[in-house]
Parts: C-alpha cells; structure tokens; sequence
C-alpha cells in the first residue's frame, strides 16, 4: 500500500476511535475502552505500515515526498 494511502487511513482510523471514545464519555465507559483501543490500533496501522516501498525505511511523521534513507519517491 502506498504510504500516502496508509497516512490517510491511519487519520480515518484515528477520527473514528476518538469519534467513539468521546461517545463512550457520554454514554458508558465500555464504549470509551473500545474508542481507546482503535486509537492505539490506528497507531499501530501506521507504524507497520507507513514505510518506504522502496528500502522499506519508517518515514516517520508527515507525508513525506521522496524516502531520508534512500532517496526515491515513496508516493509513485
């Protein structure tokens, strides 16, 4: 998967556990434990994920345009 793909995933993931931790305050702390634990997992998803096709380098943060360790275009 491209990473420009994964970092966008990873967001929806995120808004969608916040969506549901925020939810569970509201109502019932079940559904706060369940928001926190796709949060982590949205982590998780873009630490596994979010690498360089090429060298398979951790890009860190952003949506950066070419790899730091090697150099090539990672969204092409």
């Amino acid at each position: 998967m491209k990473p420009n793909k994964v970092n966008k995933y990873g967001w929806i993931i995120l808004g969608v556990g916040l969506l549901i931790a925020l939810i569970g305050i509201a109502t019932n702390e079940v559904l706060f434990i369940i928001g926190l634990g796709i949060m982590f997992a949205s982590m998780i998803f873009r630490l596994i994920l979010f690498r360089c096709p090429h060298c398979g380098t951790y890009l860190d943060r952003g949506n950066p345009e070419y790899c730091p360790k090697c150099g090539k275009k990672v969204n092409a």
